[in-house]
């Protein structure tokens, strides 16, 4: 008894509090939004982990394949059932459309939804799958969808899914992810539900976010114009048009800090380099694109197509880019090709299209247009 009595004077005592009662609560409501709020943070802290680069390998070690599973599968509950919330359901659309890819067009991951986003032009659908897993979730369907964005924490809870669309309704839409997820179902799921839409840029393609002192932008390239559009990301209005840049059909973009990178859609592309500055007139902000560095996007073969997909790897100081000749390119910010790939199986044309890093393992995820499917490289 006195051995038990001393080990109970010099133990330790833990108390588990069951944090996801709040998780599934009403994010509107007030009581609850503060241990939401810090819980999410706990969790990022806890997810929080040494970011990886592209290491050039090119060894496929994934695939999601051109037909998927054709039938959805629960997410796992165990993670989150706020920003985690796909389940299964009887009520999925079984047209073809709904488990295979047409054409893809780009690829991105949301790591607080723990899900892979792609976007299918042709089969106007906007696919999820589970980001360990690659297993297929469920599908929306959307006009058109080309080139995605993700902003991370838009309200500080969820993510937002930003994308351009051909659609009657406008080009460019934002939506809660979370919110697509709980009604990813087609016949429940409203393209009129989203946060806001913008439909001055009457083309647009390549969409990337600058973060800036609390306060989102974004950067849109308009195709059929030598013009980026500067786009107020919580209201969706448009802050500023830069137009006459010296870019023939801008198309792919990418943005790290206050560095712009454009890709030109056309033979003979180029990759520009901006700087994006601001500065007051008249009581009012007044930004400016400055150009850096361009240089001839052109290997060791000398061919030069145009650039489709490009990515800035902050790890490796690379940039990486597709282009319509099926092939990926590495270069350095100086315009030195350092690696060059054909991405074409059995010499089928491929069209490698929208491209993603990711941040947490290094690897390079690939749309292959043609082949219709995404690879995921080392």
């Amino acid at each position: 008894m006195t051995n038990l009595q001393n080990y109970n004077d010099h133990a330790t005592w833990i108390t588990l509090i069951d944090l996801k009662t709040n998780i599934m609560s009403d994010v509107n409501d007030d009581t609850d939004s503060s241990d939401n709020s810090l819980f999410s943070k706990l969790k990022d802290k806890m997810r929080t982990q040494k970011k990886h680069g592209f290491a050039m390998n090119f060894k496929q070690v994934a695939m999601i394949p051109k037909v998927f599973s054709p039938r959805p599968v629960a997410m796992d509950d165990s993670n989150n059932n706020d920003t985690n919330p796909i389940n299964e359901t009887d009520d999925q659309d079984d047209d073809e459309t709904e488990h295979s890819f047409r054409a893809p067009s780009d690829v991105k991951i949301s790591y607080t939804h723990q899900v892979i986003l792609v976007s299918d032009y042709s089969n106007m659908k906007i696919y999820f799958f589970k980001y360990l897993e690659k297993t297929y979730v469920g599908s929306i369907g959307v006009d058109y969808p080309m080139y995605m964005c993700i902003e991370e924490k838009y309200n500080g809870l969820h993510d937002a899914l930003i994308f351009d669309s051909c659609s009657t309704l406008g080009t460019i839409f934002k939506f809660d992810l979370q919110q697509i997820l709980r009604t990813r179902d087609t016949s429940t799921f409203s393209k009129t539900s989203f946060i806001w839409k913008n439909n001055d840029s009457k083309d647009p393609r390549g969409i990337a976010l600058m973060r800036e002192n609390g306060t989102n932008v974004l950067l849109v390239t308009e195709f059929t114009s030598n013009t980026v559009f500067l786009i107020h990301a919580q209201t969706g209005t448009t802050i500023q048009k830069f137009t006459n840049l010296p870019i023939e059909s801008p198309y792919a973009i990418d943005v790290v800090d206050r560095t712009v990178m454009i890709g030109e859609y056309n033979y003979g592309s180029s990759i520009f380099i901006y700087t994006l500055d601001k500065s007051m007139h008249d009581n009012r902000m007044v930004y400016s694109l400055n150009l850096v560095k361009k240089f001839r996007k052109a290997g060791d073969d000398g061919c030069n197509e145009s650039c489709q997909g490009l990515v800035f790897d902050p790890m490796t100081q690379y940039v990486v880019c597709t282009d319509t000749d099926c092939r990926i390119q590495v270069f350095t910010l100086d315009g030195h090709c350092v690696k060059s790939m054909d991405t074409r199986i059995d010499e089928n044309n491929d069209n490698p299209d929208g491209l993603f890093i990711d941040e947490k393992t290094g690897e390079l995820y690939l749309c292959s247009y043609y082949a219709a499917c995404i690879r995921i490289y080392n």
